[in-house]
């Protein structure tokens, strides 16, 4: 081979090498959590950790399509050590604990002392996990420098707002600074469609002395932005509260907390009354007072809602406990509403498989079961169950 040949040759090797050194993405440090503090220490970096757990639809993708990014890996892996951690696995459940990681992904930055001086929750596309980091090496921009600032006193109106969505964007707890912020504006300034978002964002507490000077006002709110947005803001609020304390089992607090709501004086106690019921009914099994309390629910309120009613129809229909011949129509005429309101593969596939279960409609239900089956081989859907209902609906009589 001749000289020039061969350096050709030489080259083009390391151009290859060179291009798989950088474009491989992020690459994660292997050991476990104590050696890749040791390695922060000794090469003087910060450490990056994406805590995820494999069930995570937003983690995967965060795996698939921003760490493998060649930008996102040549500034991760020259400014970081960066690790990766399943919360729910080995190490990563003590490691959840310590760090306070309750939703993933969430993304820390960490000294190498194991403090944090970052962090943020949710994915995030390539430019904007590319600004993360950026914020996490810069002092002035980290958490840690807002937290410095609210501890030395600084309570204006202007620094809390920002606080707050630094707060928000870190998943950490917001009711403290939020109370701040609303202490620094009167009741004038309170009625304002800036500070409206702010208690949509902020006054989440039945409870909370913002929340209720909203409700009370909320009339004078309705002439400054939707009443529809008000409306939502103070049924999430209350639905809330009600449900809070029977997730927790406590029936004798859900009774306390409805009654308040029932006397409140708010136009949708009746939507908020019935679903609460429904929910309570679920809880202890109590099958015949859900199927009632769903009902008018779903006919009064949610019949252009497209998702709830293909939900609550697909529940009727998967429940074996249900089998009231009037209470599986409803199901079913909530099915074809969703149908008609969005014409999927989803809607098809529980008006089909209600239909079934009712046992009435035979050439409609193997229509739609058909016409399901269709949207699933465009949508790259699983039909398999689909399919076995359909043969089941040819077998009706």
């Amino acid at each position: 081979m001749k000289k020039y040949n061969i350096i050709i040759l030489i080259i083009t090797i390391c151009f290859s090498l060179n291009n798989n050194t950088f474009g491989q993405g992020i690459k994660f440090q292997d050991g476990n959590w104590a050696s890749v503090k040791e390695r922060a220490k000794k090469e003087k970096k910060l450490i990056f950790v994406d805590a995820f757990a494999t069930w995570c639809g937003p983690c995967k993708w965060m795996a698939a399509n921003v760490f493998t990014n060649d930008s996102v890996g040549k500034f991760y892996n020259s400014n970081f050590i960066n690790y990766t951690i399943d919360v729910e696995k080995g190490e990563g459940i003590a490691f959840a604990k310590e760090y306070s990681i309750k939703a993933m992904p969430t993304l820390l930055f960490i000294n190498d002392n194991g403090e944090v001086i970052h962090r943020a929750l949710g994915s995030r596309e390539v430019d904007k996990f590319i600004w993360l980091g950026q914020k996490a090496l810069d002092p002035e921009k980290r958490i840690t420098a807002w937290e410095k600032k609210y501890k030395d006193g600084n309570r204006k109106p202007d620094f809390l707002s920002r606080y707050l969505n630094e707060l928000t964007d870190a998943g950490a707890e917001t009711d403290e600074i939020a109370e701040a912020y609303f202490k620094t504006q009167k009741e004038a300034e309170l009625i304002s469609v800036e500070n409206f978002k702010m208690i949509l964002n902020y006054a989440n507490n039945y409870d909370n002395k913002i929340f209720q000077f909203f409700f009370d006002k909320r009339a004078e709110y309705a002439k400054i932005v939707p009443l529809t947005e008000v409306n939502d803001k103070i049924f999430l609020v209350f639905q809330d509260a009600i449900m809070r304390p029977l997730y927790k089992g406590d029936e004798t607090k859900f009774t306390e907390v409805l009654n308040k709501v029932q006397n409140s004086g708010f136009e949708q106690t009746e939507k908020l009354v019935l679903s609460a019921k429904a929910a309570l009914a679920q809880s202890k099994q109590d099958w015949k007072s859900y199927v009632e309390n769903v009902i008018p629910f779903v006919n009064q309120f949610l019949m252009d809602n497209e998702s709830m009613l293909n939900n609550y129809a697909w529940a009727f229909y998967e429940n074996e406990n249900i089998t009231d011949k009037e209470a599986l129509k409803n199901a079913a005429t909530w099915a074809k509403k969703a149908v008609e309101l969005n014409d999927n593969y989803a809607n098809n596939d529980t008006y089909a498989a209600v239909l079934f279960k009712l046992g009435a409609d035979r050439d409609i239900a193997l229509k739609a079961a058909e016409k399901a089956i269709e949207f699933a081989k465009k949508e790259g859907a699983d039909y398999g169950a689909t399919v076995e209902i359909l043969e089941k609906i040819k077998n009706m009589k």
